[in-house]
């Protein structure tokens, strides 16, 4: 995008493993506005949290909603491990 600049974090040296870990599970839906299908309960472990870093699991019911993350969120990286069949 013209005009913005953004620099990415800085990466962490180390791997954190989540083994054992026993984060608590907050549970939330999408917003209404931004839902356009059903209305799937969304559940998330942050198992780390660290000088802007943060990682953990997500799972998710089915369904479709709008994402819409501010320019201040940086960056984000998702691996999709299962799916229903």
């Amino acid at each position: 995008m013209r005009g913005v600049h953004f620099t990415p974090p800085t990466m962490h040296k180390t791997l954190t493993s989540f083994t054992g870990s026993s984060a608590p599970a907050e549970f939330d839906h999408p917003r209404p506005a931004r839902l356009l299908e059903g209305n799937p309960l969304r559940t998330t472990w942050n198992h780390y949290e660290q000088d802007g870093v943060s990682a953990g699991a997500w799972s998710c019911e089915p369904g479709a909603w709008r994402i819409a993350l501010p320019m201040r969120a940086g960056w984000r990286v998702s691996s999709v491990l299962a799916r229903p069949a």
